[in-house]
């Protein structure tokens, strides 16, 4: 039956049982005073409450709430174009409602201006964003949002301006159709204000997709001052609201959830609404902006802005300041970090101090815009002087006050400044484009910004495909262009595109390639063939791996195994019912590999398999077998324990893995050939000695200087000598920071920011940079970078462990958590995560046992909820695929195994983490009994070291996954260790 009155509860009113509370329903009609007559569509709502509702074209509406949300001093307001506004409050509403279940409001009587439409010589334009981006949407979820609007700024730069029609683009639209008004409204503090609108405009949305067009000119809207305009959601026909239109990014929007709601500002984000418009063509007259008494003038000191120019962009700065005569400007510079303020007070327009100031300015570090506009006074106008090239932290738009951005650089990110001018209602001055005195007169009047900046990524693109001289594709290989650190890599079919011109020379390397220098001819498709080092290379790259495991599920409960490092143990009930051969057993176990049928096998482990100590080592109830012992049945054993631990391996002189089976008798028959009297394997006993590493080895000689100066000033003025010619090579960057160090921390992290500047896509100089980040503890700007490596290399399986790694280290635990997750299932078409598997799994572990109240692990399998530790994990992790190096561990017992990451002894390895994206590997000491000093060796085989060198960092947990847990950092350069060096030493 429908509830004619709420006051009295036990008619109108539901008990909640489980709050103890009661939902309260309105069910009334808005009916016309005069007429009698229902009015549809009218807004009803509490006023800031959140709860609201629009009538249904038959004048009903339905308000529920929770009785707790309303106090009986709560105004009710019912509105609607036409109509004068009624307000009551809740008591009111109860007492009224006691008598009917209709509500009255009465015509508004007003009397329209005068609007004088001359027909002639008016002007067409269309005004709001020149696309539609898909980046961006505003939608409505449901059917509660009856009264919700979705509105956008309007600039209106003429006089007498009429609307003629509204565009938007619909994203998509699953109900049947919905009803939609257009609103119109004056600004009031920055908020949409009074609805300027005499009649409703409705418009039915019926398409799924595509440009929807509202004709506004039979409702001769005129208008002479910025507006608001905004679509409000009024009546949904079906069951079903799915609705969602284009946003833009360069403006800021406004949102009413509800009916009667407040506004809420949404920074960064509008509709992307087109305004079709017409003006006299008389108008012509410009609107002169106010002159600002308080500038912010902020200064880009980073390196790429060593490309400005300076005479033109200081000439725009002189005429604007003689054009505002008196001024306070504070100069702000700022690279990695926002520099010290300085206030300059600008009398009968003197700028001789100021530009004298900007003239000092040095140009060093990464452009970091994250801390832009947050000093504590508020100025009038802001002036940004840069290229717009963000590498250290992304662009923060100001909304409230006009800022102007203005570069010189025909290669700055003019689209970025651009959006950033436009959103504050600024200009953005593009003096590479417009001469000073244009650029002027921009700021000094209110003029729209109608140029278009599109990136061409095509232009100068070079494509190519690089083959084996069997005419096989080569993934992997990296393409250099020399004079600069552009680099990228071929993909899966060898196919390669990078940036370059003509008559430029690109480097072409490939892991067991012999590299090659080409140069760039008339022809824009480049066919490259390398020849290989090794003699049986060829056949890596004549077909793909055949990788006889299946991806493996490491979230399950079905066996019993911990973390990479330890044990994984598998018994004869859980030996596949199919098992005939000794092999057979191993086939299911993850992480094995069997190749060969029958008696006739080879058994490895994945990950572990190097050219010394290549194969496992089988320990069948106390024997050491070097090869598989297959003449064993599957009836005849217990058990089988995989061992990977470092310490284990070490014992016995392997690096590729430990068996240990255990029989159901003793096998006395074996062939004692096969056996030795000790559990220790002769021939790797430790009798080198080595140089600790040097980090200053083979230092580049023009650095002497800069290590002789005997003063911080000094030094800074050798380093920048030094910056104009070494200026593209990372050692030189690298050394510098490590030096100044001893000077200025804050100088040494700018000249480290460089990297950022100087990365242009490189993957090696990013993950560099991300290495020192984390080794000076700096994991905010280490996740930026990381965040920036994954957009480059989405394919990467890498990129998902680092950014997960990272993720939780700056307390964002569900996505962390949603990452490794995804990691682990490793069912992802496209990126192939088996060989990171064992590392990710550790990291959860640790990060459940640590974290677990911050996310929902309801799903999980139980045995990853079981904390796990180990005395020692090491991760090295390196910053390019090519990268070659040897490892060398030496436990207490002098006894040693090498881990080997070279192309001629690890082919197969080495080929599959190119194709799945993996550049790390872990190691873990788990051994209790094994004490005393470890020792861990490392070679590279790079002898280049420029301009991009190979690094690695070298990550060592104490009591891993434990309470007690401690961590260190190392970053070691590689292309000085030729020869083998001791790491670290640690002891046990």
């Amino acid at each position: 039956m429908k509830l004619k009155a709420l006051f009295f509860f036990m008619f109108l009113a539901s008990y909640q049982l489980a709050t103890g509370q009661y939902e309260i329903t309105i069910d009334a009609y808005v009916l016309n005073k005069e007429t009698q007559q229902a009015v549809p569509y009218v807004n009803v709502g509490f006023l800031e409450k959140g709860i609201g509702t629009v009538s249904q074209s038959d004048g009903r509406f339905l308000l529920r709430y929770d009785e707790s949300k309303i106090n009986n001093d709560d105004v009710l307001q019912i509105s609607s174009i036409g109509y004068k506004s009624i307000t009551l409050s809740a008591k009111e509403l109860y007492h009224l409602l006691l008598k009917d279940d209709k509500i009255y409001i009465e015509p508004d009587v007003f009397t329209l201006e005068e609007t004088v439409v001359i027909a002639k010589e008016r002007q067409k334009m269309t005004i709001g964003p020149y696309d539609y981006s898909k980046k961006f949407m505003g939608y409505w979820k449901d059917k509660k949002a009856l009264g919700g609007e979705i509105a956008s700024s309007m600039k209106i730069r003429k006089k007498n301006t009429k609307l003629e029609k509204l565009k938007f683009y619909v994203l998509e639209n699953y109900s049947d159709s919905l009803l939609v008004r257009v609103n119109i409204y004056k600004k009031h503090q920055n908020k949409p204000g009074t609805n300027i609108l005499n009649n409703n405009i409705y418009h039915t949305i019926v398409a799924k997709d595509g440009e929807e067009i509202i004709d506004l000119s039979p409702h001769n809207i005129v208008v002479n001052e910025d507006i608001i305009v905004s679509l409000e959601l009024v009546e949904v026909y079906g069951d079903d609201i799915g609705f969602a239109i284009c946003g833009s990014n360069n403006k800021k929007g406004f949102v009413k959830y509800i009916s009667q709601d407040d506004w809420e500002v949404k920074y960064g984000i509008s509709m992307a609404f087109k305004l079709d418009i017409s003006f006299p063509d008389s108008s012509n007259t410009i609107k002169k902006r106010k002159k600002p008494e308080n500038i912010t003038l902020y200064w880009d000191t980073s390196l790429s802005r060593k490309n400005l120019d300076l005479e033109t962009e200081l000439d725009f700065l002189k005429k604007y300041i003689d054009k505002l005569k008196e001024a306070r400007i504070t100069l702000i510079p700022f690279s990695n970090i926002v520099g010290n303020d300085k206030v300059f007070y600008i009398k009968r327009g003197n700028s001789k101090e100021l530009l004298s100031e900007i003239r000092k300015l040095r140009y060093n570090g990464g452009s970091n815009f994250i801390d832009l506009f947050k000093q504590k006074q508020t100025p009038d106008q802001y002036l940004v002087f840069t290229d717009g090239i963000h590498t250290y932290g992304d662009h923060k738009f100001m909304y409230s006050i006009p800022a102007f951005y203005v570069s010189s650089n025909p290669k700055a990110n003019h689209m970025i400044l651009q959006d950033a001018s436009i959103s504050s209602e600024g200009y953005y001055i593009n003096l590479s484009k417009i001469n000073t005195e244009t650029a002027v007169e921009v700021i000094m009047n209110d003029i729209e910004d109608q140029s278009v900046y599109n990136i061409d990524f095509t232009k100068n693109s070079i494509k190519g495909t690089v083959f084996t001289k069997n005419n096989m594709p080569i993934q992997g290989c990296k393409v250099s262009l020399v004079g600069s650190l552009k680099e990228v890599e071929t993909n899966a079919n060898g196919e390669f595109s990078i940036n370059a011109e003509y008559d430029d020379v690109l480097v072409f390397k490939a892991f067991g390639m012999l590299s090659k220098r080409v140069k760039i001819d008339t022809s824009k498709k480049l066919s490259v063939t390398l020849k290989p080092k090794y003699k049986t290379l060829d056949q890596v790259y004549l077909k793909a791996k055949n990788d006889s495991r299946s991806k493996q599920d490491i979230i399950r409960e079905d066996k019993k195994k911990r973390m990479v490092g330890s044990n994984f143990t598998i018994y004869n009930e859980q030996f596949p019912k199919s098992s005939f051969f000794f092999a057979d057993v191993f086939r299911t176990m993850p992480g094995v590999q069997v190749t060969g049928f029958g008696d006739q096998v080879s058994i490895g482990v994945v990950r572990l398999v190097t050219w010394y100590g290549a194969y496992p080592i089988f320990v069948v109830d106390g024997a050491v077998y070097k090869r598989p012992p297959v003449h064993l049945l599957p009836s005849q054993i217990k058990s089988i324990t995989l061992i990977r631990s470092l310490a284990k391996m070490t014992e016995y002189g392997t690096s590729g893995g430990v068996f240990i089976i255990t029989t159901v008798f003793n096998i006395d028959e074996l062939d004692e050939k096969e056996s030795t009297p000790s559990l220790l394997v002769e021939g790797n006993e430790y009798k080198e000695s080595h140089f600790l590493l040097d980090p200053n080895l083979k230092r580049p000689p023009y650095l002497k200087a800069l290590w002789e100066s005997n003063s911080y000033s000094n030094a800074k003025n050798i380093y920048f000598s030094l910056l104009e010619t070494h200026r593209l090579e990372v050692p030189f960057h690298i050394y510098s920071m490590y030096y100044f160090k001893r000077w200025d921390k804050n100088f040494s992290d700018e000249i480290l920011s460089n990297l950022a500047e100087l990365s242009e896509s490189n993957y090696s100089v990013l993950r560099t940079l991300a290495f020192y980040l984390e080794e000076r503890n700096e994991i905010e700007k280490a996740l930026l970078i990381y965040e920036k490596i994954g957009d480059l290399k989405p394919h990467y399986a890498q990129s998902y462990l680092d950014l997960a790694k990272s993720y939780k280290e700056n307390k964002k635990y569900e996505k962390s958590f949603e990452l490794y997750k995804r990691i682990l299932n490793n069912d992802d078409k496209n990126i192939d995560f088996s060989e990171i598997l064992p590392q990710a799994e550790a990291q959860f572990r640790h990060f459940l046992n640590n974290h677990r109240s911050e996310v929902s692990y309801t799903d999980l399998p139980k045995d990853l909820l079981i904390a796990e530790g180990s005395h020692v994990r090491i991760v090295f992790e390196w910053n390019k695929p090519l990268t070659e190096f040897e490892l060398q561990f030496v436990d207490p017992q002098k006894k040693f195994y090498k881990w080997s990451h070279t192309f001629e002894g690890n082919q197969e390895l080495l080929s599959t983490r190119i194709k799945s994206g993996v550049l790390s590997e872990e190691f873990i000491i788990d051994d209790p009994f094994i004490e005393g000093e470890w020792i861990i060796n490392i070679q590279s085989f790079e002898k280049e070291s420029s301009p991009t060198p190979s690094l690695m960092k070298y990550t060592i947990y104490r009591n891993y996954g434990l309470s007690n847990q401690t961590k260190s950092v190392k970053v070691i350069k590689l292309y000085n260790q030729e020869q083998k060096v001791t790491l670290d030493k640690f002891v046990l």
